[in-house]
């Protein structure tokens, strides 16, 4: 399997961003920048990487604020910022793309979103969407209207003034996270709904820098997120023409078994992308690039890409 290379940059906040490469040959094709999910880092799409270089696609994996080695550097895992934090998560992936593209200004860049690393994307679409030549978002969800937005930041808010932003948001996690294995009768464990496979189950448990309690502070900037890339106006500011791709388990509960990736498929689509697609894989759950016969998900995103 094909080695990750740690690099890092330093933000305009002076921010350590911790990123990981693939090398580049003649014959690579482009470049995919990979935004990971809620408690988990960039490693964890190792294998990943390695079939999208063993197939001419060089990648750029990052570590985002409060996960991994990045998180680590900031000295707490699951916070973002003080200040802006959403904004900030944006920012780091268009400072990675300017640095991918600046090594490679003769390939075309791609990105690819897991879960809350898809709602970033969404977010990047929507503000520099122009840099791109195409986008994965796995495991998304459709996000917040604004009513919605507004009792969920009015809890949050609630809990911040009585534990602080940094405290661990055990009663959110429980409210949204703990009810995901609701439908899987019988459970093994807290993280059943992430994977029909086992085995990626129990290295996700086992793995220090997965599973962690995020912060008070940290789902008051992801739930501004999710409003910010559920908003009609900023899905209508991605480029027309910018192919989309939308791939989700069928099982997956933060998608709603689907339906809100259906929803938020139909809703790119009346924003004005012309070039929009969807696969929801049966039987598959939320972790679909780690589930048994993943080949079948790699190779649609090949696919994709090579279109």
């Amino acid at each position: 399997m094909i080695n990750l290379t740690q690099n890092s940059f330093i933000s305009e906040d002076q921010t350590s961003l911790f990123y990981y490469t693939t090398p580049r040959l003649k014959i690579t094709k482009g470049i995919v920048i990979i935004v990971h999910g809620l408690a988990e880092h960039a490693k964890r799409y190792q294998a990943f990487a390695d079939f999208l270089f063993r197939n001419d696609f060089s990648i750029y994996a990052l570590d985002q604020r409060g996960h991994g080695e990045t998180g680590l550097n900031q000295g707490l895992l699951g916070f973002v910022s003080n200040f802006n934090g959403w904004q900030k998560l944006i920012s780091d992936v268009e400072d990675l793309t300017n640095i991918a593209s600046a090594e490679n200004p003769d390939l075309p860049i791609y990105l690819f979103g897991h879960s809350m690393g898809s709602v970033v994307v969404r977010s990047c679409l929507c503000q520099f969407g122009g840099y791109y030549h195409g986008a994965i978002m796995s495991g998304t969800t459709a996000g917040l209207d604004t009513m919605a937005y507004q009792s969920n930041k009015l809890f949050v808010n609630t809990l911040i003034k009585k534990n602080g932003p940094k405290a661990p948001a055990k009663r959110i996690e429980k409210m949204t996270f703990g009810r995901y294995n609701n439908k899987f009768k019988p459970v093994h464990t807290p993280f059943d709904w992430l994977s029909v496979n086992a085995k990626n189950v129990d290295t996700y448990m086992a793995d220090p820098l997965c599973g962690f309690t995020a912060t008070t502070g940290f789902y008051l900037d992801f739930i501004y997120g999710l409003h910010y890339a559920h908003q009609f106006k900023n899905l209508q500011a991605i480029p027309s023409t910018l192919p989309i791709l939308y791939i989700s388990g069928a099982e997956d509960p933060v998608g709603k078994n689907g339906k809100e990736v259906k929803d938020l498929y139909n809703r790119t689509k009346k924003a004005g992308v012309k070039d929009v697609d969807l696969i929801l894989y049966p039987d598959k759950r939320h972790e679909i690039l780690n589930e048994y016969n993943n080949i079948i998900i790699y190779e649609d995103i090949l696919k994709f890409l090579n279109k």
